[in-house]
C-alpha cells in the first residue's frame, strides 16, 4: 500500500465564482478515494477554508464567495484512500484571489457598418485589484461565429494602444470581432463575439504606367503610380446594385484622409438621376476646404460651390437650365483646371 503526497495544479481565480480545483497523483500510489484541502491567509496563516471531500475525482470545488478578492491565500491539499489512510499534505502553493478583469472592443458596437474594407480594432483592460495586460489577441469571425483570422499574441506596455487592425473586409459581409487577453496574473478573458457589417464603395482601380528606354543596360524600366480613393458612407444606408449606387436614402463622401485635395487638377465624370432637389448629391472634401454640387429648384439647374476651410466661398457658378419633369437623367461633366471650375450637363435619353 502506498499513499504519496499529491501534487497541486493551481492558479489564481475569482473568489466571486466556483472554482475546481486540480491535483495529480504519482502513478504508483493507491487509488483515491477523496482529499481533504486547507486554506490560509498567507499573511496571519489563519485557517479560512478547511473541507474534505469523498470522491474518485482528483479534484475539489471551491464554492463562490468563500474567499475574498484582493487577498493571498496558501493552500495544502491531502488524499487519502479507500481504507482511509492519508497521504501527506502537499507542500503549500501560494495564489491571489482577483475580480476577473473587464475587457472590450471599444470602438465598435454591435451591428455597426463599417464604410472601408479596413479597421483598426482598439480594446480596453481594467482590473480592480490592479492586475495589468501582459499579452492580447484579436480573433475574426464570419457571420456564423467560424474563426477566420487570429491576430499574433501581441504583447503590452502601459505606453501602447491594445489594437489591432484587419484587412481585406469582403463588402456587404457580416463579421465579428472578439478579444482575448491574459493577465500578468494569469487571468484569462475572452469578450464576446461583437458583429458587425461591412458597406463601402469600392472605385476602379485606375494606374499609370510609365515606359523608359535604358540603353546603357539593355532595358526598360515601368514604372506605375496608382491611387485608389475610397468612399465613405456619410449617413443612412446606401446600396449598390453592380453598376450604379442608390444614395436616395444617404449620402457618401471622399474624406481628407483618402489623400484627396480640392486644389489640384481633376475630372469627374458622373451618371445621375432621382435628384433631391436643393441638397448636395457629390461632396468634395480636403483640409482646405470643399467642392459641392447640388441640383437648385428655384432655377432647375446645378450648381458648383468651392469653399475654403474657413467657410469663404471662393467660386459658385450655376450650368444651364434643364427641365427635369419628364426625363431626370443626367450625364455630368465637372472638372477643375488650375484655379477654374467648368461644369456640362446634359440630358440622357
Amino acid at each position: 500500500m502506498t499513499v504519496l503526497k499529491p501534487d497541486l495544479i493551481m492558479s489564481n481565480f475569482d473568489a466571486i465564482k466556483d472554482y475546481i480545483l486540480t491535483f495529480t497523483l504519482d502513478p504508483s500510489t493507491d487509488q483515491c478515494f477523496g482529499n481533504h484541502i486547507i486554506i490560509y491567509n498567507n499573511s496571519t496563516n489563519a485557517v479560512v477554508y478547511d473541507n474534505i471531500t469523498t470522491s474518485f475525482l482528483l479534484n475539489h470545488d471551491i464554492p463562490a464567495n468563500t474567499l475574498v478578492n484582493g487577498i493571498i491565500y496558501k493552500i495544502t491539499i491531502a488524499y487519502f484512500n479507500l481504507g482511509g489512510t492519508y497521504s501527506g499534505f502537499s507542500d503549500g502553493t501560494i495564489f491571489k484571489c482577483l475580480a476577473t478583469p473587464i475587457v472590450l472592443v471599444s470602438n465598435i458596437t454591435s451591428s455597426e457598418v463599417i464604410a472601408s474594407n479596413n479597421f483598426k480594432f482598439i480594446g480596453e483592460f481594467t482590473q480592480a485589484q490592479g492586475d495589468s495586460l501582459s499579452t492580447y489577441e484579436y480573433y475574426l469571425y464570419d457571420g456564423n461565429g467560424i474563426k477566420l483570422q487570429s491576430s499574433p499574441t501581441l504583447f503590452y506596455s502601459p505606453s501602447n494602444v491594445i489594437q489591432y487592425q484587419f484587412t481585406n473586409f469582403i463588402n456587404n459581409t457580416k463579421y465579428g470581432i472578439a478579444l482575448h487577453t491574459m493577465s500578468v496574473m494569469g487571468i484569462e478573458v475572452d469578450t464576446d463575439i461583437v458583429y458587425f457589417n461591412t458597406q463601402y464603395i469600392a472605385p476602379t482601380f485606375a494606374g499609370t504606367l510609365l515606359l523608359e528606354n535604358l540603353p546603357d543596360i539593355g532595358g526598360i524600366q515601368l514604372t506605375s503610380n496608382a491611387i485608389q480613393i475610397i468612399a465613405k458612407i456619410g449617413n443612412g444606408t446606401i446600396s449598390f446594385n453592380g453598376s450604379s449606387i442608390d444614395l436616395t436614402n444617404g449620402m457618401i463622401y471622399f474624406g481628407n484622409t483618402e489623400g484627396m485635395t480640392i486644389f489640384s487638377d481633376f475630372t469627374i465624370d458622373l451618371f445621375n438621376s432621382d435628384f433631391t432637389l436643393d441638397e448636395p448629391f457629390l461632396t468634395l472634401l480636403s483640409p482646405q476646404g470643399k467642392i459641392e454640387l447640388c441640383w437648385k429648384s428655384w432655377n432647375k439647374c446645378i450648381n458648383a460651390t468651392k469653399t475654403t476651410s474657413n467657410g469663404i466661398c471662393v467660386y459658385n457658378i450655376f450650368g444651364q437650365e434643364v427641365d427635369l419633369t419628364t426625363n431626370n437623367k443626367l450625364y455630368i461633366f465637372f472638372q477643375q483646371i488650375g484655379n477654374y471650375l467648368n461644369l456640362e450637363y446634359e440630358i440622357l435619353s
